[in-house]
């Protein structure tokens, strides 16, 4: 009788270390599921922030193109382009008809510097990759945000400050692509009208985390 009873008490430890034993095991995967869930939302935060970031230089881009403020000294003026008048006598005249556009202030390699900053060609081989695959996180072919509106965007570097503001500010080029589908209204003067292909980059709290985004614009 009491071999039994021994045997007993030993079967109930063992059922005891078992349940343990699994409880253990839920508490671990409960943790880990835990933490996988804060990641995936500081991961989310993160993204949200650096696709804002790219938002933003998108519209600072545009302000940029625009030559706007109009009162800022740091405008580029004219450098995406003049109108064009229609000459007089004409059913045009005194219109104004197109936005042309000099070439010859965007460089294939997006070399230029000052007020043609950031401002690029397609590559003459299809082959080539675009400008804005090779260059848009190189800072020295690229335009920041605000460096040629004057506007500002928070961010860790010009803040000294760190947390969810975005690492530094966000980038952009101008690629100027030939459009096609309007024509000059004004037979008498040779013109070429182009839209511009923005891209720009946004970054995260961590500089790793990165977004890009694009649009096209016509001037």
């Amino acid at each position: 009788m009491l071999q039994a009873a021994a045997l007993q008490r030993g079967a109930s430890l063992i059922m005891v270390m078992m349940i343990l034993v699994v409880v253990s095991i839920l508490g671990i995967s409960a943790v880990q599921v835990s933490m996988m869930s804060e990641r995936g939302a500081r991961n989310d935060r993160d993204g949200q922030v650096s696709w804002q970031a790219a938002e933003a230089a998108l519209v600072d881009a545009e302000y940029d193109i625009r030559q706007l403020p109009s009162k800022s000294a740091i405008s580029r003026s004219e450098v995406f382009g003049t109108n064009d008048i229609g000459a007089a006598g004409g059913p045009n005249a005194g219109q104004t008809i197109v936005k042309t556009v000099n070439l010859a202030n965007f460089s294939a390699d997006c070399s230029g510097t000052d007020d043609l900053l950031g401002l690029c060609l397609l590559p003459t081989v299809a082959t080539d990759k675009p400008a804005w695959l090779k260059y848009l996180t190189t800072d020295a072919k690229t335009v920041g945000y605000g460096d040629k509106t004057g506007r500002a965007f928070p961010n860790a570097v010009d803040n000294n400050q760190t947390g969810v503001l975005s690492a530094k500010k966000p980038r952009y080029l101008v690629e100027a692509i030939r459009d096609n589908g309007q024509p000059c209204r004004n037979a008498s003067v040779v013109c070429e009208k182009y839209v511009f292909r923005v891209t720009s980059i946004g970054y995260g709290p961590q500089e790793r985390t990165q977004s890009v985004v694009q649009m096209i614009f016509r001037n």
